[in-house]
């Protein structure tokens, strides 16, 4: 008998990563799917008041990449409690843009990324 997926939960990391993937790949796809949707099929990411900011720039990337309208202020309006650190990762990333240094979340998965250990030296 095959386990049920439902008993098995994501880290919340292995969770971020999911979403922000299948969200990408909605607008890839020509599906505008704001990251809100997430939320009704996904509790555990939180509420709107409470969640990653990590995802709400996956949404607004998304929309960039597909040629969409990704208004920073209309995203500070659908996530108020996440709006300072929002435009500053935008405003940021409209910067980096300008440089060629590459998107904020990428700059974000190496800040948070796990340093790899040294390698091991053999005698």
């Amino acid at each position: 008998m095959s386990a049920n997926p439902s008993n098995h939960r994501a880290s919340p990391s292995s969770l971020i990563e999911m979403v922000k993937r299948d969200l990408s790949e909605q607008w890839e796809q020509g599906r505008q799917v704001n990251v809100e949707a997430y939320l009704e099929a996904l509790p555990e990411l939180g509420t709107p008041e409470t969640l990653s900011t990590e995802l709400i720039l996956a949404e607004y990337e998304a929309r960039k990449r597909s040629g969409a309208m990704a208004d920073a202020a209309q995203f500070e309006k659908r996530f108020p409690n996440q709006a300072k650190v929002l435009r500053q990762l935008i405003d940021q990333q409209a910067q980096e843009s300008a440089s060629g240094s590459g998107s904020v979340l990428g700059q974000i998965g190496k800040m948070i990324a796990k340093p790899q250990p040294p390698p091991l030296s053999v005698l």
